[in-house]
């Protein structure tokens, strides 16, 4: 198999230096020699998976044959770590035969443990020695996710029947697949008896028939996840990632293989918080006060200093919000 042969080439890195070397190396510099390895401490781990097409229950409980499946064996080995690291294409074979019907076609590439924001990074087919997934490795561990989709190949390819567009939400920053209620269909007229509408169909069992043209809109912000969407990705690559834009139009009659992509949200700082989409703003302020960010509080319109809540006698009156006076 490709990874048992991989796990051999990469086994060289871990190999130990001559008996000769480590002894000469010993006396060098006065006993303090090790083998390189030690100098790691981390590990980089890739992982193969591939995403099956067609209806797979996602919710309430995501069963064990629905979304990401598992081929190969993971392999890890020791990583340099605050260092640049790239992804040779060997590591990413593409097509990949698994079967005189059936090859795997690699449809992006997913580096989590990263020191930048949201922790990780997502890279897209197609690769060249010149266009390889590059970036810069921390202090901690990574998992290098690749992502493939099963393409038929020869005379007897005979699709899934129904058209339609097989969905589902992947975290970026976990490089998981979420079980969040995340998409709106519209139009999503009521549904024959004892059948779920296209809304619940999409969120429950990641499918959508395109019976008709449909537009499937992605939220902004996932619960209980707490992530951020990011784009919609097009598995087969016929579609461009289009950062930020929720909806997805799915063409009458037509099959689809997208994700929506979502991540971690951002840090909020300035005294905002993190709003109902999932973006820092302002907090919202009571009646009769507004948001002074310079402050980052919310006064009377006009407070040019700030406020302050002012105490009143006992029994008297609750407390008053006043402004505070310029100060000398």
């Amino acid at each position: 198999m490709l990874f048992q042969k991989e796990q051999v080439v990469f086994s060289q890195d871990k190999r130990s230096a001559s008996p000769w070397l480590l002894i000469l190396c010993c006396l060098m510099i006065g006993g303090l020699c090790a083998p390189a390895e030690k100098a790691y401490g981390q590990t980089y781990t890739v992982n193969s998976v591939y995403f099956q097409s067609g209806s797979h229950e996602r919710r309430p409980t995501r069963s064990s044959a629905s979304g990401f499946m598992q081929f190969g064996n993971p392999y890890s080995n020791p990583l340099a770590i605050n260092k640049t690291m790239t992804i040779p294409q060997a590591w990413m074979p593409s097509p990949w035969p698994v079967n005189p019907t059936t090859q795997y076609v690699l449809a992006f590439v997913n580096v989590t443990g990263l020191p930048v924001p949201g922790g990780a990074q997502t890279f897209y087919p197609p690769f060249t020695v010149n266009n390889l997934p590059q970036f810069m490795v921390g202090s901690n561990s990574i998992v290098i996710l690749l992502v493939y989709l099963p393409q038929c190949i020869g005379t007897n390819c005979g699709g899934i029947g129904q058209s339609g567009a097989t969905i589902d939400a992947f975290d970026e920053s976990t490089g998981n697949l979420v079980n969040d209620i995340f998409v709106t269909v519209t139009p999503d007229p009521p549904p024959p008896p004892g059948q779920p509408t296209l809304t619940d169909s999409g969120n429950n069992d990641g499918w959508v028939s395109t019976a008709n043209t449909e537009t499937i809109a992605a939220y902004q912000y996932i619960t209980p996840t707490s992530a951020v969407f990011d784009k919609w990705v097009d598995l087969t690559g016929a579609q461009k990632p289009q950062p930020g834009a929720v909806k997805f139009t799915a063409t009458q009659d037509s099959t689809y293989n997208i994700l929506a992509f979502y991540k971690a949200p951002p840090t909020c700082t300035g005294g905002q918080v993190l709003n109902s989409n999932g973006q820092c703003a302002p907090p919202t302020c009571t009646a009769g006060t507004v948001w002074k960010p310079n402050y980052q509080q919310c006064c009377p319109p006009n407070c040019q200093y700030g406020c302050i809540w002012m105490l009143q006698p006992p029994g008297s009156t609750p407390p008053v919000l006043v402004c505070k006076p310029k100060l000398p």
